[in-house]
């Protein structure tokens, strides 16, 4: 394996609206601009333990303004390959926890709008204390706004929802972990091929809390891991 792509495939998947976070009262919309931050990039062995392929900063925008169905945005650990003769069944990958992102709708609940940017800052607390990012409630296109994952001051509803979507909040990280089946051939001569796609349809949530105010919620990309064995789908959001 002498790359490591990652890919926004831009599909029209929808996002399930029944957790305890998404709710049926917010709009989800897909976001022009979704900056993911790698953290790292995993793999499990056989006894357990995880190789290190990748460790530091790689950003890719994974926004529709952005990359087309299919367009590789960015390529990192070029060069990097996987140990020898080892056979791997996950691939963990670590990213940031806050997201640069832009987007926009319409009605965000009670016929109100809401976007990212402009006069959009702090926190609002909705839903079980569980304390969001605050939108913008007026119409137009959003701009860039730094988005946080939700926090709460129970501290117990986003970490019970993180485990029900198998993620691990690390503080200001998020870990999630990919099931999959690989093998590395002993002598390596020929890597096994491995891509990461992402897919951010309908991954920026709206919510109006009241009268123009809304907050906005960044939801994880679906992530789909396509190796010579075969490709595996993980979706975090429809389990949020």
């Amino acid at each position: 394996m002498k790359a490591l792509f990652g890919a926004s495939l831009m599909g029209m998947t929808a996002v399930a609206v029944s957790g305890p976070l998404v709710t049926a009262g917010g709009a989800a919309a897909t976001p022009t601009l979704y900056e993911i931050t790698i953290r790292k990039v995993e793999f499990k062995r056989a006894d357990n333990t995880y190789y290190t392929f990748f460790e530091g900063t790689s950003t890719f925008d994974l926004g529709s303004a952005n990359a087309s169905a299919g367009q590789s945005v960015g390529a990192f650990a070029a060069g990097n390959s996987l140990e020898p003769g080892v056979s791997y069944s996950a691939m963990r990958l670590t990213v940031n926890s806050a997201f640069a992102m832009a987007g926009q709708v319409t009605n965000a609940g009670s016929s109100q709008p809401c976007r990212t940017g402009g006069g959009a800052s702090g926190t609002a607390q909705v839903l079980n204390n569980v304390n969001m990012v605050t939108g913008n409630a007026t119409g137009g296109a959003g701009t860039r706004q730094t988005v946080s994952a939700p926090t709460d001051s129970g501290g117990t509803t986003v970490a019970n929802a993180l485990a029900a979507a198998s993620m691990e909040d690390l503080g200001g990280q998020y870990r999630m972990e990919v099931s999959l089946s690989l093998n590395v051939p002993v002598d390596n001569a020929v890597p096994p091929a491995l891509q990461i796609s992402f897919d951010a349809a309908n991954a920026l949530e709206f919510r109006t809390t009241g009268v123009s105010t809304c907050v906005v919620m960044p939801l994880p990309p679906v992530i789909t891991v396509t190796t010579p064995s075969g490709t595996t789908t993980f979706d975090p959001a429809s389990r949020l």
